[in-house]
């Protein structure tokens, strides 16, 4: 398993530094898990809308259960990235109680991921 490849350029670009957060597979390990137990926060990362069949799955791989699917609004709760090196999130379908993950390119809208708003695994 590759190990966590999250670094920090410091960019010196006149006279200003820039810090940039690199995403890597850290705790990918932790993330493999379709029962639903991965630890997950509510980040509040926004909403955004799901394409039309995307999944909702109980973790976040393609190997894991459905338990819904798009397309629906979503509130965001935070991103990770699992094994495969796929960047999913954590979301829940707006005025409903499914919960689950969804695979980032099933996303209509562009999303702004930040490390503030990582799942913490």
């Amino acid at each position: 398993m590759r190990s966590n490849k999250l670094f920090s350029a410091l960019l010196v670009s006149a006279g200003v530094a820039v810090t940039l957060a690199v995403p890597g597979t850290a705790n990918a390990a932790a993330l493999e898990d379709c029962t639903g137990s991965t630890n997950h926060q509510d980040l509040s990362a926004g909403y955004n809308s799901l394409n039309s069949g995307a999944a909702i799955r109980s973790g976040p791989k393609v190997a894991c259960s459905v338990r819904g699917t798009g397309p629906s609004a979503v509130a965001l709760h935070c991103w990770a990235v699992n094994e495969a090196n796929h960047v999913w999130w954590f979301v829940n379908i707006s005025g409903k109680a499914t919960k689950g993950w969804v695979y980032e390119p099933n996303m209509y809208y562009t999303v702004a991921r930040y490390e503030s708003n990582r799942c913490k695994v």
